[in-house]
């Protein structure tokens, strides 16, 4: 069902960030912001699991960019992510 797809989408981009946040050497504790921009099912999983992906994340907002230039693929969706620590 697109509900069971947008819940693995927004798994995905869970994954997709922490490892984002591994590879800039966040420590575990660090709050971010998430910037994102993609297809209309990448927009309608965030407003549904937005408060999912920012407790799972430690994300303080969650914005749409349209200047996010690094891609990457969720579950057969394009989406374009970007993370910034919080000081």
């Amino acid at each position: 069902t697109e509900d069971l797809l947008l819940e693995g989408l927004a798994r995905e981009l869970v994954r997709k960030v922490q490892s984002l946040r591994k590879e800039a050497d966040f420590i575990i504790t660090d709050h971010i912001n998430i910037y994102y921009n993609g297809s209309e099912r990448v927009t309608k999983m965030i407003e549904q699991y937005e408060d999912y992906i920012k407790s799972e994340t430690l994300a303080e907002k969650i914005f749409k960019d349209d200047g996010v230039k690094e891609q990457y693929t969720l579950n057969d969706e394009t989406g374009y992510i970007k993370v910034e620590k919080i000081n």
